[in-house]
């Protein structure tokens, strides 16, 4: 590779403190998805008619100014990681392809109300909060901005085949579809989280037998003051289009489509949709304004 080429890489992913004499490699190695290390191979220097680099050392760069690029696959890939929670974790980690987390909030173990994800809330949700989401003794300061998974799975579940109708009928893993399974395995991330009045999404079912996010935004959009007993809430995202934006989400299939998916049974479909809402609403946190501050929180936590 040519040393031009080799500086240019280095250009491109903000890197500008090495020598200029000397080419340079640049090795993206990325550990799973949620954690990419960087490092430069620096080689003495260039032998002329060499067909290769000759490596003298190995320089790891811990804090180095990466590309706004990078920084955005970075904070995308960890908004899609699937988290684990548990209430006797003492602090939040990545292990085997899973962000692993304890929880202040009082309540039973969620991963939709865990430490990492309260983080990312007080930082995606920082325009409309006007004070922290917990009290010190884990219990929520306003009950209308409570954590909330967006796209369920136990509805989805009920109707698949093999999987058991309720969560207590529920079939062992193995018995499910391959689709139902990734989908259990990465529903829960931060992506797919968000800020609901407390009994609209975690005491409820978004206002709709099926707990469908789709439903609930359909509905919304044709009455959106549906949210006007929830004065605070309101009163911080007061139209729709408004809704829409500070969640990063869309203003939902049609709601005929949705029902005939439910009533037919079509949890492959209903599946698809939900990946779909995840990736993009990822996509579109991590090139808005509130990037770099998810970045640094990641960061913190040694997650990128």
């Amino acid at each position: 590779m040519r040393c031009d080429l080799l500086h240019e890489a280095a250009r491109r992913l903000g890197l500008h403190q090495f020598q200029s004499n000397s080419p340079v490699f640049i090795m993206v190695n990325q550990k799973a998805q949620a954690s990419t290390r960087i490092s430069l191979l620096c080689a003495a220097r260039c032998q002329q008619r060499s067909s290769y680099w000759p490596v003298r050392q190995i320089v790891r760069l811990q804090n180095m100014q990466l590309s706004d690029e990078l920084k955005q696959k970075q904070v995308h890939d960890i908004l899609v990681t699937s988290i684990s929670c548990n209430k006797n974790y003492s602090e939040i980690v990545y292990e085997q392809g899973k962000i692993l987390t304890g929880q202040k909030y009082y309540g039973a173990a969620d991963e939709d109300m865990s430490d990492f994800a309260v983080g990312f809330y007080e930082i995606i949700y920082q325009d409309i909060l006007d004070q922290t989401i917990l009290d010190e003794k884990g219990k929520f300061v306003n009950k209308e901005f409570a954590g909330d998974t967006m796209n369920s799975f136990a509805s989805i579940a009920n109707i698949t085949s093999n999987a058991g109708k309720t969560n207590r009928s529920r079939t062992p893993k193995s018995k499910w579809p391959i689709y139902l399974q990734n989908y259990y395995e990465t529903y829960h991330c931060l992506a797919n989280f968000w800020l609901l009045p407390m009994n609209i999404g975690r005491t409820s079912k978004k206002l709709n037998y099926y707990d469908s996010m789709d439903l609930f935004l359909n509905r919304l959009k044709q009455d959106y003051s549906t949210l006007s007993d929830y004065k605070d809430y309101f009163e911080k995202i007061s139209t729709f289009e408004d809704y829409c934006q500070k969640h990063f989400v869309k203003t939902g299939r049609g709601k005929s489509e949705i029902l005939k998916n439910y009533q037919e049974g079509d949890s492959e479909n209903l599946v698809k949709y939900a990946m779909k809402d995840i990736e993009e609403r990822a996509s579109s946190i991590s090139i808005s304004k509130y990037a770099d501050d998810l970045w640094a929180y990641f960061h913190k936590l040694n997650l990128c």
